[in-house]
């Protein structure tokens, strides 16, 4: 079909210049509603039209040459430029899948909408639909609470709330804040007598600071983490938290519970006893197993040794494999919450704990003075060399456990490490004593 219009003739010839379509592709920017991938498909597009008439400026050597070129034409490179001629065909499925995109993308967004309202994520969307479980369980909790608790009390219990991964946990602060928040509004209207204060960001972010250091206490977990909006401090506020925490304990109570207990050690726990407080004093690294019976006082033992570290204002912490276990020490906690250890530890190859050393667990565990691991035998030998490696990267140093001292109790005439769908073959190469840090562990 043949046009008369000069100003046709003119742009037909220019959709197919190489002049014009580089420059096109050259030149492009980006508007506001431009689909991600057209510069890739323009730029495809372009190159192949470019190869088409690289093709067509050739037909003179093949003339000219018509042996030589027909022995070239058998190989496998010569497809790629005699198909050029196809670059129209080729154009128009790229604008195909041009076109694809852009209804998916329309189709994404209308599964989006609901109600006329375009939802952020997938998440939002279902949850609007009422797909996913919602939080009117916790809403009900919460604003019967309001009816008789104080705001201390919500904020606990809003903290408790948080450990279970609500769904949408920054709608329920929005709702209850205010709830959370009157004691600090009314402290600071009691200081303030003369100005009129209202409810405003910084006492929020005050209430936020509260209900972050409760799910550290509780869980070791910050707001961010649990999805709830982060409190405006200073970088080392929830570090100083972990740090003053383990160093806040009342050195008269300890001191009374050390002038108590400390005659009633016999004659074998008396010796455990010199001969830790001798590697603590000159600062001697390395690891202890403590192996007696159960209920032959390797817990009292232990909170002894606790009570005189603190007592000193030095950092110890206690561990254990079990939750029980942990509850029976002076600010215990279990071994997997401590370090961060992951639940399938039999299949991870190369453990290490999930501490950075910035953290405020990073940070107790760099200047810990003694770790205590009550109950170690119920765990699995990766879990040691994992704690391991980690206070190695922590402590910067390559002794066994970084130079800090972890003394280790239990008794391997009780459970061992549980290994699902296993042997007793397995389970006796998964405890402590297949480690191969095992043969530097002195036995008391």
């Amino acid at each position: 079909m043949q046009s008369t219009d000069p100003k046709q003739k003119s742009t037909l010839y220019s959709s197919f210049s190489v002049y014009t379509n580089t420059q096109r592709l050259l030149t492009f920017k980006a508007g506001a509603d431009s689909l991600d991938c057209l510069d890739g498909i323009r730029a495809i597009s372009i190159i192949w039209v470019i190869i088409g008439h690289t093709y067509t400026s050739v037909i003179v050597y093949i003339v000219q040459n018509i042996i030589e070129v027909w022995q070239w034409t058998q190989t496998l490179n010569a497809l790629w430029i005699m198909a050029a001629p196809l670059s129209v065909d080729t154009f128009l499925m790229m604008s195909g899948l041009l076109s694809v995109y852009t209804v998916v993308k329309k189709a994404t967004r209308h599964l989006r909408t609901i109600d006329g309202y375009i939802c952020h994520t997938y998440r939002e969307a279902c949850q609007r639909l009422g797909l996913l479980e919602n939080d009117n369980h916790w809403e009900l909790t919460l604003q019967e609470a309001t009816l008789t608790a104080s705001a201390e009390q919500i904020r606990e219990l809003f903290a408790i709330i948080l450990t279970t991964n609500p769904s949408n946990p920054k709608q329920l602060w929005d709702s209850f804040k205010r709830n959370m928040s009157d004691d600090i509004l009314f402290q600071i209207r009691q200081a303030n007598p003369e100005l009129i204060i209202e409810f405003n960001d910084d006492i929020f972010n005050e209430t936020l600071i509260r209900l972050e250091d409760k799910c550290l206490a509780i869980n070791n977990q910050t707001l961010v983490e649990i999805g709830m909006p982060a409190p405006q401090r200073n970088t080392f506020s929830v570090l100083n938290y972990e740090i003053t925490k383990e160093k806040s304990y009342n050195v008269n109570e300890l001191l009374e519970y050390i002038a108590h207990n400390k005659p009633l050690l016999n004659d074998n726990q008396k010796k455990i006893y010199n001969v830790i407080m001798n590697r603590i004093n000159n600062n001697t690294g390395g690891i202890i197993y403590l192996d007696a019976p159960g209920g032959t006082g390797k817990t009292f033992l232990i909170n002894l040794i606790l009570a005189e570290i603190r007592a000193e204002k030095h950092i110890a912490l206690a561990l254990a494999s079990s939750g029980i276990a942990a509850t029976l020490m002076e600010g215990g906690r279990t071994a997997h919450s401590a370090l961060q250890l992951p639940l399938n530890i039999a299949e991870q190859q190369f453990l290490v704990c999930k501490i950075s050393g910035t953290s405020g667990r990073g940070q107790l565990l760099k200047h810990a003075k003694i770790i205590f691991w009550d109950e170690c035998t119920m765990a699995h030998k990766k879990s040691l060399e994992a704690m391991d490696r980690t206070l190695q990267e922590l402590r910067k140093n390559s002794e066994i456990m970084g130079g800090a001292l972890l003394i280790l109790s239990g008794d391997f005439r009780q459970t061992l490490p549980v290994i699902p769908k296993s042997t007793p073959a397995d389970e006796i190469n998964a405890c402590l004593k297949k480690s191969h840090l095992w043969p530097k562990v002195p036995i008391q």
